[in-house]
């Protein structure tokens, strides 16, 4: 039995008085004395022990009124270079509108007429066996030059955007047109009868139409010869540096056939670049 502390300071008191205690009640005093002693003597040895443990760890921090163990810090880490990755932009895209659009009737009669402002822009084809006027309908349009080197640009296309075709499966070429006067809106020296001059029938965009909807024709080739200068292939002929692109839209024969093609807008022309190219 454990002695209380309360009771053991009074012991003392008495004892200070003359005052003695009984010996049994002696007896637990020395016993109680003896146990605080030794959890106070181990009390001290675990304190002292984990206080070398925090101070060797370097994790100790003072506060007032005691100390606490803190969390150790991160060791600083300075920043490692970037992984390199392979990362390729993408390509630039560039939609132009045409700055000018013209019809010309007539291609296959005994005149070219010219539209300068036209109402409906068709391609036709109306060629037969039969005895009869054969005519065919061509949609002229002037295009800007894409803003970089001939050599930059992967990719031109025409965009169509076909509301309605008529008639046999109806096949168009894109052609380089020769009649440069029109880029500025003024007829070419041969008159309306030469409009639909070509430079060279290649190289050439083609597409084949039996039905509607938006419809591209490659025409990389055409563009790249025509932004250079030329020359083109068979005829040698070349070309200004700078000047503007002027395309023919014609049936590509004139065998027979009977075909409409009706497009729902002026056709626009893309060009894709690759970047960082000048």
């Amino acid at each position: 039995m454990t002695v209380p502390d309360e009771d053991v300071a009074r012991l003392l008191h008495d004892a200070t008085r003359g005052v003695t205690a009984p010996p049994r009640l002696l007896e637990q005093v020395r016993h109680g004395a003896t146990r605080r002693l030794r959890r106070r003597r181990r009390g001290a040895v675990l304190a002292s022990a984990a206080l070398a443990g925090l101070v060797v760890a370097g994790t100790l921090t003072l506060v007032p009124g005691g100390t606490s163990a803190a969390p150790p810090a991160a060791p600083a880490v300075a920043p490692g270079p970037t992984p390199s990755r392979s990362v390729v932009p993408p390509a630039l895209l560039q939609t132009v509108a045409p700055s000018r659009v013209f019809t010309a009737s007539g291609l296959f009669g005994d005149g070219t007429t010219l539209q300068r402002h036209p109402s409906a822009l068709t391609v036709t084809k109306t060629v037969t066996s039969e005895y009869g006027e054969d005519d065919a309908q061509a949609v002229l349009v002037v295009f800007p030059l894409a803003r970089v080197a001939p050599a930059c640009v992967q990719q031109a296309a025409l965009e169509l955007d076909v509301t309605a075709t008529t008639g046999a499966p109806a096949e168009i070429g894109v052609y380089p047109g020769a009649a440069r006067s029109l880029v500025e809106g003024r007829l070419p020296p041969g008159g309306e009868g030469s409009v639909t001059v070509l430079v060279d029938n290649r190289p050439r965009g083609l597409v084949r139409l039996t039905g509607s909807g938006r419809v591209q024709v490659d025409v990389t080739a055409l563009y790249r010869v025509w932004a250079t200068g030329g020359p083109f292939p068979s005829t040698s002929r070349t070309l200004p540096p700078g000047t503007p692109l002027l395309l023919v839209l014609r049936p590509t024969s004139a065998d027979d056939g009977v075909w409409t093609v009706t497009l729902g807008a002026a056709p626009t022309l893309t060009y894709l670049s690759t970047p960082g190219c000048r």
